[in-house]
């Protein structure tokens, strides 16, 4: 049952166009990837910032601008041109991480390495908490209230990241049933704290609904395929 349930996550992936990536591990487990671009390939760290910097100190330049002295004319942080372009360029590097880390985790699956795997998945999920918390930053103190990347029309595609990850951690751990439920519920209830719609025509939210009966699926037909007691009687 294993690998059928890494097969249907690994067709609904290949629908996202996640990027490939390659880890490099240590002792103490990933801490490198080696991302396939169009232009060649990129090193990232996996723990941190993607680029390994600390933006004025702080982990994250979310973090570096959120401590900025406040505009006393607006109540909001005083941004520069230069942070927000710094903050988008923080979005694109945590997203595209998000993404890999998701491909790489199903592959880790595969080959049967759990506890890598469960690491990866639980690195998508921060890394897309990040990734939410920026846009919800970029709506309240930003003129525009949103970047290129980081604009309310990303958030659906975050919430099904999430999900995803969610579940195929919990499929790692052998709860199949909970995967299964992150799958349904789950997304309903990210996508309604996001203000998005679940309507027929979210095809985000259809694929997902497409795996989850895949799970279901393929978890009834290994109940029903368990084979029977049987009971021998004894007449006196």
């Amino acid at each position: 049952m294993r690998k059928a349930l890494f097969d249907a996550f690994a067709l609904h992936l290949q629908s996202l166009d996640l990027p490939d990536m390659r880890l490099f591990t240590s002792s103490d487990g990933p801490g490198l990837g080696q991302i396939r671009r169009a232009a060649g390939v990129a090193r990232i760290r996996l723990t941190g910032r993607p680029d390994g910097l600390r933006p004025g100190g702080f982990e994250t330049s979310l973090q570096c601008c959120a401590a900025r002295n406040m505009n006393t004319a607006t109540g909001k942080p005083a941004m520069r041109p230069l942070d927000w372009m710094e903050l988008e360029r923080e979005y694109a590097q945590y997203d595209e991480r998000s993404r890999a880390v998701l491909n790489a985790a199903l592959d880790e699956c595969r080959a049967q390495q759990d506890a890598t795997a469960l690491a990866l998945c639980r690195l998508c999920c921060a890394d897309t908490d990040l990734l939410f918390a920026i846009i919800d930053f970029v709506r309240r103190n930003h003129p525009a209230g949103r970047l290129s990347d980081a604009g309310p029309n990303s958030r659906t595609s975050l919430a099904v990241r999430k999900a995803l990850a969610e579940a195929l951690a919990r499929l790692v751990e052998g709860d199949v049933a909970r995967a299964e439920q992150y799958l349904r519920t789950g997304i309903d209830n990210m996508l309604y704290a996001a203000g998005a719609e679940r309507a027929e025509s979210n095809v985000d939210v259809q694929r997902l609904e497409n795996l989850a009966d895949q799970i279901a699926a393929t978890r009834s037909a290994q109940t029903t395929a368990a084979p029977a007691v049987q009971y021998a009687v004894t007449v006196d």
